[in-house]
């Protein structure tokens, strides 16, 4: 640390120098920028123009690569399926609604990365100026100002990255796969998975990425792709002053060009500078192992100056970055970048030919100054590449924080009450259910002590519908069981660390609702466009609606009772409320309107009523809930509860040993390292004995329905259980095992 002062100093000294000139250059400009974001000509949002453009050529039917649009779009046609909402707005109205969505994007990134990361821990101050800094930040004014995509490319960066903290490699490998997809020149970032051997993270990045490419395929069809890959290889490499890749110095700086004037004319140093992008991005990946947090920010910076295209704007997505070096106490290094973030777009107009910068230094001084955001995202890359080994080390630093309250692995803070919660001997007398491996197959949730619902007791009128589940349900046990676990996982939602069905059903219900509203306006004024995007919108909820069906099939495996027959009479209302939706689709396409619109209109009433009974099965039954939130948060304070030698090692008595405190139960058991490991003794999934299951290495397997966990961790590996477990601290002490709340 002592050796690290002296530079810190001058860190902070260039900081405060770029600060400074930022404030003279904004003093003069930064009304501008301001302007530039909220004025209605639409020419100044150049890049949300031309996004609106080929989106609105979409939903018309015309070519969306010749829109005669200012600027060429390079975008791949996933991304102007993505923008077509907007198209269906005026222009302006589009990029207002469009600004205001990617500003709060960015600061959803922001704020989720500081809610895992708490780089104010050493420094409140420090931190939350950075933070707000990072909010205000020149490349962030600029892509609003212009609509550009990069808020969406980063916050799916920093799932990506979160969801890697928290073991859930496919849902960070998908994460991944869909930032690529929509903007190819980040494929450098598959390498983060890679290099480290998460290969299920690896192949869910590419079938994510595949996915929606080919979503981009079929909806635009062929011929649009190969238009777009035309595009790309036809576009000139820009040698614009904010271009800040390798291969736009190259040619700013070696080349002639209209923007300024080289240093001298080597042509054959663009091809040589990016074959160097390529060196960087393979010498990045090959550290990654070395600090993988740090390491994908560096292969995102490895990316930006390997491409062609790396706008001065790109440096929002290595946003989140910053806030790691800090977290890791590298405080003078975020806060230079910070300060290079501050650097305006008008800056490069100081150093050009005739200005006053540009003439008093000379033309090679003002094109060195030219290219100096290139030098900006050089520092970045190089920060985060050689700021990481040892910070990685420090893993109290990097501990993942847990919530502020309750049971999601930890209690109240110290000195305070515990929240209220549903005793837990409830919720396990209230599960009934016959035998299956050893454990119930079935669970009966009854909702004790709870009055009935007009819904419930209008379901529970209706006999038959127990004799349609007695025959339904063992065949979606046998589909689904029959499976590989990996679809079964996917099905359950443990890649995504919540029930999928609650999810997805958002999906269906907010594009029906949207129908809904268009098919309104076009019967009020006959809109070919409200016409398109009711059709449209319907499409995609009839997609969307058979995923949450399947996926909804498969929740619904496990349960019996009223919880069963409700399920069943909340299946059969939305298939078929989904079978008259397809109905509609096809009789639309077939030019029978209005028949379609009446068919649409009694699916999306039995839909309506379906997802009532979804509520009922929610919060009547508590289908998927967490069971372990009910439980007692355990003690705040260290507690013996066992002699340390009558915990057996894990190949005896199979090395599984229950404890109560303060009405806790909890699993202690010894990994194959030795260390002693305590997790809720409660399944998260239907509240399960853990103790009573199985032991593989250092996982459990519940008795009912085979979810396993990890002992060391409390995170599900296999489903259907999808929340963790909750942990504990361990102490040994005079012979005893002692644990507290984590």
């Amino acid at each position: 640390m002592v050796a690290r002062r002296p530079w810190n100093a001058v860190l902070y000294a260039v900081a405060a120098v770029v600060l400074v000139v930022s404030a003279v250059v904004d003093y003069f400009y930064l009304g501008m920028t301001l302007q530039r974001i909220y004025t209605p000509l639409m020419p100044v949002h150049a890049d949300f123009d031309t996004f609106w453009r080929s989106s609105r050529a979409l939903l018309e039917g015309r070519d969306v690569y010749e829109t005669g649009a200012e600027l060429v779009n390079l975008n791949p046609p996933i991304w102007v399926i993505l923008v077509a909402p907007f198209a269906l707005l005026d222009p302006f109205s589009g990029f207002r609604l469009f600004a205001a969505i990617t500003a709060v994007l960015m600061a959803a990134s922001l704020l989720w990365t500081a809610a895992e990361l708490r780089p104010w821990r050493a420094s409140p101050l420090v931190g939350s100026l950075v933070l707000v800094a990072l909010l205000v930040s020149s490349p962030l004014l600029a892509t609003l100002a212009l609509g550009q995509m990069y808020p969406v490319l980063c916050i799916g960066l920093v799932a990506a990255w979160v969801m890697d903290r928290r073991g859930r490699a496919l849902a960070s490998g998908a994460f991944l796969g869909l930032v690529v997809a929509l903007k190819p020149s980040l494929a450098p970032v598959l390498l983060w998975p890679i290099v480290r051997r998460r290969w299920g993270a690896s192949v869910a990045a590419f079938v994510s990425g595949a996915a929606a490419t080919l979503v981009g395929v079929v909806v635009l069809g062929p011929g649009a792709t190969l238009q777009w890959i035309g595009l790309l290889r036809s576009e000139p490499l820009s040698p614009y002053w904010d271009n800040a890749s390798l291969p736009a110095a190259a040619a700013r700086l070696f080349t002639e060009h209209e923007f300024g004037r080289p240093l001298a004319e080597l042509a054959w140093t663009v091809p040589l500078f990016g074959l160097l992008g390529l060196v960087l991005v393979f010498l990045t990946a090959y550290r990654v192992r070395r600090d993988p947090e740090a390491g994908l920010w560096a292969l995102v910076a490895a990316s930006l100056l390997a491409s062609p295209i790396a706008w001065n704007n790109y440096l929002l997505l290595l946003a989140p970055g910053v806030l790691l070096l800090l977290a890791r106490g590298r405080t003078a290094v975020a806060v230079l970048l910070v300060a290079l973030q501050t650097l305006p777009p008008q800056w490069p107009l100081l150093w050009q030919e005739g200005a006053p910068l540009g003439a008093a230094v000379g033309p090679v001084l003002s094109t060195l100054a030219l290219t100096s955001y290139f030098y900006v995202l050089l520092a970045h890359w190089l920060a985060f590449l050689t700021h990481g080994d040892e910070a990685a080390q420090e893993a109290w630093l990097l501990r993942k924080p847990g919530p502020p309250f309750g049971r999601r692995g930890g209690s109240a803070p110290r000195g305070s009450s515990s929240p209220k919660r549903w005793p837990g001997d409830l919720l396990r007398g209230a599960c009934r259910g016959v035998t299956w491996g050893g454990g119930p197959m079935y669970i009966r949730v009854e909702g004790r002590g709870m009055g009935s619902t007009s819904s419930q007791r209008i379901v529970d009128s209706l006999p038959w519908l127990d004799g349609v589940a007695e025959k339904v349900q063992p065949k979606v046990q046998e589909i689904v069981h029959k499976g590989d676990p990996t679809l079964r996982n996917i099905l359950d939602g443990v890649w995504f660390g919540s029930p999928l069905h609650p999810v997805l059903q958002t999906l269906p219900i907010g594009s029906w609702s949207t129908v809904m509203a268009l098919d309104a306006v076009d019967v009020v004024t006959g809109s070919r466009t409200a016409r398109n995007g009711a059709d449209s919108a319907l499409a995609v909820g009839v997609a969307g609606g058979y995923v949450t069906a399947a996926v909804g099939f498969s929740d619904w495996r496990y349960l019996s009772g009223g919880s069963r027959r409700m399920g069943m009479a909340h299946a059969l209302l939305n298939s078929a409320g989904l079978l008259l939706n397809t109905a509609s689709l096809l009789l639309r396409a077939t030019g029978r309107r209005n028949l379609g619109r009446a068919a649409f209109l009694a699916g999306y009433s039995l839909n309506g009523m379906g997802a009532h009974l979804g509520g009922e099965l929610s919060y009547h039954y508590g289908l998927r809930v967490n069971r372990d939130v009910f439980e007692p948060a355990g003690p705040d304070e260290f507690v013996p509860v066992l002699d340390e030698a009558e915990l057996p090692e894990p190949g005896e008595d199979g090395g599984l040993r229950k404890v109560s405190v303060e009405g806790t139960e909890v699993l202690l058991a010894r990994a194959s390292d030795g260390e002693i490991c305590a997790i809720s003794n409660i399944c998260s999934h239907f509240a399960g004995p853990l103790a009573e299951g199985d032991r593989e290495g250092d996982t459990v397997i519940c008795p009912w329905h085979r979810s396993r966990f990890d002992l060391k961790t409390g995170h599900p590996i296999d489903g259907p259980a999808v929340f963790p477990q909750s942990t504990y601290e361990t102490r040994v002490r005079d012979g005893k095992i002692e644990l507290c709340a984590s």
